[in-house]
């Protein structure tokens, strides 16, 4: 995220534009000055989502996935509502002036910055997005970033994040899985899937929000990701699987055991899979 960019909030547009939710993932590379900043500053942005509160920041997760291999690579997954979230947020005074404390260019080594949703289509959105670098890859057939009137209850001890990424053989096989699951009954709160970067057009990021784990739980037992992931005609090579949150110890046992994979933990280092507002 470049510094120093002041956002202004567009409230002649908010009671016009309709309720639709986005997905931000940024893999942001820094040294080590630049990430004690960063991680101490998101902290403190997070904190103030939940005081505020800020409940339409749905997902303001921040971790380091590979500690050891890639200590200074840091990714961020930030889920919002709708758009008049997005500038609540950004406009915020508090939030402006700790971001421009923390993300200094001389810190920057490099970024990737992905945005995902119907409201990308949004001219105000999208522009701000595409001036702070962000690219716009398409959500594959049936992925989604929130699930429309859920009726599940928050466990906010239990809300897992999960992210998997895979090198499909056969693109159209592995969305139509995919899809599958997306519409399984016990579907996640998000369940987004999409190929991020043109120069690898055949590996798939899987973006998975639980409120519980009953939710993973069931919603693995019933879903066709077992066969996606583990039938070596449609995947090549190893699956990539992290579980993020307060019980992910439980989550990757969970998902071990459903899906046939290997999983790991993941050290949310700021942030929250679901903010703690939402009832």
């Amino acid at each position: 995220k470049p510094a120093c960019v002041v956002l202004t909030h567009p409230k002649d547009e908010m009671s016009t534009r309709p309720v639709k939710p986005f997905l931000m993932r940024v893999k942001y590379e820094t040294n080590q000055t630049g990430k004690e900043k960063i991680l101490s500053a998101l902290q403190i942005m997070a904190q103030h989502q939940i005081d505020a509160p800020f409940p339409g920041v749905v997902t303001y997760h921040f971790s380091c996935p590979e500690p050891e291999e890639h200590p200074l690579n840091l990714e961020f997954t930030e889920i919002y509502e709708d758009s008049k979230s997005f500038w609540d947020h950004t406009s915020d005074s508090k939030i402006k002036e700790v971001y421009q404390s923390a993300f200094s260019p001389a810190h920057l080594i490099g970024y990737k910055w992905y945005s995902y949703g119907e409201d990308m289509e949004g001219d105000r959105v999208k522009l701000t997005c595409k001036f702070l670098g962000s690219t716009f890859p398409e959500t594959l057939d049936g992925g989604y970033v929130l699930k429309k009137n859920s009726e599940r209850k928050i466990n906010h001890q239990e809300s897992t994040l999960v992210v998997i990424t895979f090198k499909a053989k056969d693109v159209a096989a592995a969305t139509l899985a995919l899809k599958k699951s997306a519409e399984s009954k016990n579907s996640p709160q998000t369940f987004h899937y999409a190929i991020p970067e043109e120069s690898s057009p055949n590996e798939i990021e899987l973006i998975a929000v639980y409120l519980s784990l009953d939710e993973l739980r069931e919603h693995l037992a019933e879903s066709s990701l077992r066969e996606l992931l583990s039938n070596p005609n449609l995947v090549e090579g190893k699956v990539s699987c992290q579980v993020f949150g307060q019980e992910n110890t439980s989550g990757v046992s969970i998902i071990e055991t459903a899906l046939g994979v290997q999983a790991k933990t993941g050290a949310s280092n700021a942030g929250y899979v679901i903010n703690p507002s939402r009832l």
